[in-house]
């Protein structure tokens, strides 16, 4: 019998974190290879956020976290040269890279941890899922961001494989890097429901709040800089039958508004029975350089739920155009709401074929591709 083979899967993120695709591709990866998942430990993220588990389903994966110090974004630390702190903790914590046939990276920050134990020939797997550099740590921060570039660059010179969430996104590395090699596009999906649990108590208290409210716009998932809050509040104003409901861990102020309700993380096994209570789904983003590299695994758990979906409209929105309402100002927003909501505008979807697509495009179908990749 052929001995399975090993992959360490190291993550910027924490595995306690909302599910996202680094989650569903070490769940996956773990049917046919053993797979050691190292997560770098958040260091201001609240444990009430913190609500993946591991799912004992999956017997051939493992995860720990580890410590990694942040010397970069420490203002009286970050010209300084501290990095073999952050080397000499990691000896005590990750394994040796000897024993794995793949190392899978998720992010650039993380080259800076695996510089020193990477071998010739180790076969690296960068699977780019963001544009890191758009983010507003580095952005407002010289030396994380040239970092976080020369890391980027350095991955896309050493990977055997990158594999890239978005078109987008594939050919801003590729152009920013200046290198000459090839990326696989491999989207976001969906990951569908065990089970339907309107009877939850949970569910069920949560049912109860929804239903105060006339006509429910809905956003779940995760809530930052991006969240076109201007856009959400203009549309209340001019909508006054209209509640906002968020749910999803957040870094930024939510505003005050008697129609916004903050519903706080929600555990995902609850996500699809609570968009059922919802009138509208709406992924209202700033436009910006960041959220263009973004394929939103929440359009297809949108689509999946079968609503009404208004979304903003950029280059990887536009796949979605079948099934979803595009806007691109605030008062285009606020007239589809104002249709919706007054009923003059007819919620005209095709529900079967909207679970068709999401059925085509599941984690588990993404996954076949990367299976043949590693195979």
């Amino acid at each position: 019998m052929e001995q399975r083979k090993k992959i360490l899967y190291l993550m910027h993120i924490p595995w306690g974190w909302i599910k996202q695709r680094p989650h569903f591709f070490a769940e996956l990866l773990s049917i046919d290879f053993d797979v050691d998942v190292f997560y770098k430990k958040p260091t201001i993220v609240s444990k009430k956020d913190l609500l993946t588990l591991v799912d004992n389903k999956y017997h051939n994966l493992s995860v720990r976290g580890f410590r990694y110090l942040p010397f970069e974004q420490i203002p009286v630390l970050r010209h300084l040269h501290c990095e073999w702190i952050n080397t000499f903790l990691l000896i005590f914590q990750l394994p040796s890279f000897k024993k794995y046939d793949f190392i899978w990276v998720t992010s650039p920050l993380l080259y800076s941890v695996i510089r020193f134990f990477c071998k010739k020939d180790l076969k690296i797997i960068y699977d780019c899922m963001d544009d890191v550099l758009e983010f507003p740590a580095p952005k407002t921060n010289r030396v994380l961001y040239n970092k976080l570039l020369k890391n980027e660059i350095k991955l896309l010179e050493i990977s055997q494989f990158v594999i890239s969430s978005a078109e987008y996104l594939k050919h801003k590395i590729l152009k920013r890097a200046t290198v000459d090699r090839e990326i696989v596009v491999v989207n976001n999906a969906i990951a569908l429901p065990d089970e339907h649990l309107i009877d939850d108590s949970k569910m069920v208290l949560i049912k109860k709040e929804l239903e105060k409210f006339s006509f429910v716009l809905m956003y779940i998932g995760a809530i930052s800089e991006w969240f076109d809050f201007e856009t959400v509040l203009y549309s209340l104003e001019n909508n006054s039958k209209a509640h906002v409901v968020l749910f999803g861990p957040a870094d930024v102020a939510i505003p005050t508004h008697e129609r916004v309700h903050y519903m706080g993380t929600i555990e995902r096994k609850y996500i699809f029975t609570i968009m059922s209570f919802a009138n509208v789904l709406i992924m209202p983003f700033k436009v910006n350089e960041l959220i263009r590299s973004v394929n939103p695994v929440k359009i297809y758990e949108y689509i999946y739920a079968a609503k009404f979906i208004i979304v903003s409209k950029y280059e990887e929105t536009e796949k979605f155009s079948k099934f979803v309402s595009f806007y691109t100002t605030k008062e285009d927003f606020s007239t589809l709401i104002s249709g919706l909501a007054v009923g003059e505008k007819e919620c005209l979807i095709d529900k079967d074929e909207m679970k068709a697509f999401a059925l085509a495009n599941t984690w588990n179908f993404r996954y076949k591709l990367l299976r043949t990749l590693l195979q």
